[in-house]
């Protein structure tokens, strides 16, 4: 009896660890859940109590989510994605918006007008003539004038007003001046002997606020073909006519500037036209006035020895 009523306790007590062991386990089936990394999902640092900011509504799957956002996926969206929404401001994109904020000024530009402002122009001399025979500076501003000599005899640049002069400036050579004047109008000559006689000056126009133009004008020195219409140039030197050669129109009164270069006396004669100058002393200038049929006339200097020694030239008529 004894030994059934140990063996049940036994049985028993098997069966209590049993159930034990078994009963107390949870029954519940938990569903399983596989992790993705997600694409370009923002990194959220976390906060100074150890925890972590909260999700943007862009990051997380609500309604407010941009629709780029939610194709993080997709290499279009990559693309698409502006980096300004992720916080990174792109080297690239921010020069690219500087540059359509802000235009670049010219530097050519002065002024409200949006004109240039001119700080050189160019004159030539002629003979016997400024081409052109007006410009025009701004005020109170350097101004550098190129004066090219492109006649046969020298020229100068003068204003007595504002204390400018060239000095001779030869044949094919080219000089500068600069000026700097108050508003008004000066002329300006060429000091030769008799060439500002002869009409070589000009007018120089200082304004306020305006801008260097310079108007050339037809000049009368100058005819179709290179004949020279007007007043020509010649200069007599020890012992030579520069130049030697002249060309002017036919039956036109021709205006012809003479000037003694050298240091003995000189004339101008031309037989056939019946043209005598008279004597030059060293200095001394004057004129004469020809008007001729077609044709070439020679001119030399009527003082003894002087045509025997070469100083002669050749008058073309056309």
């Amino acid at each position: 009896m004894l030994k059934r009523i140990g063996l049940f306790t036994v049985v028993g007590l098997l069966a209590m660890v049993v159930l034990a062991a078994c009963g107390g386990k949870d029954e519940t089936v938990k569903p399983t859940v596989t992790r993705i990394p997600a694409t370009n999902a923002p990194v959220v640092a976390p906060t100074e109590g150890g925890t972590t900011a909260a999700a943007s509504p862009a990051a997380s799957g609500s309604p407010a989510a941009s629709p780029a956002a939610s194709s993080a996926g997709s290499p279009e969206a990559s693309v698409a994605a502006s980096p300004a929404a992720s916080g990174v401001s792109s080297p690239v994109a921010t020069q690219a918006a500087s540059q359509a904020a802000s235009p670049v000024a010219s530097p050519a530009v002065s002024g409200d007008a949006g004109a240039a402002t001119t700080t050189a122009l160019t004159v030539e001399l002629h003979d016997i003539f400024f081409d052109p025979k007006e410009i025009t500076i701004p005020a109170n501003t350097d101004l550098t004038i190129t004066l090219v000599n492109k006649g046969a005899a020298p020229h100068t640049f003068d204003v007595d007003a504002l204390n400018v002069h060239s000095g001779e400036v030869a044949p094919g050579a080219t000089a500068t001046v600069t000026i700097n004047a108050p508003a008004g109008d000066y002329e300006f000559y060429c000091a030769i002997p008799g060439h500002k006689q002869a009409g070589m000056v000009g007018t120089l126009h200082v304004v306020e606020g305006g801008t260097s133009t310079a108007s050339p004008v037809a000049s009368p020195a100058v005819a179709v073909s290179g004949v020279q219409a007007v007043a020509p140039t010649v200069e007599m030197v020890d012992i030579a006519f520069s130049p030697k050669e002249i060309t002017i129109p036919a039956n036109t009164d021709v205006v012809v500037n003479l000037v003694n270069k050298g240091v003995t006396v000189h004339s101008f004669d031309i037989d056939a036209l019946n043209v005598h100058s008279g004597q030059y002393t060293g200095g001394q200038t004057g004129t004469v006035t020809i008007n001729a049929a077609p044709g070439e006339y020679e001119y030399y200097c009527a003082i003894p020895g002087h045509k025997p020694a070469g100083m002669v030239g050749k008058l073309i008529v056309q």
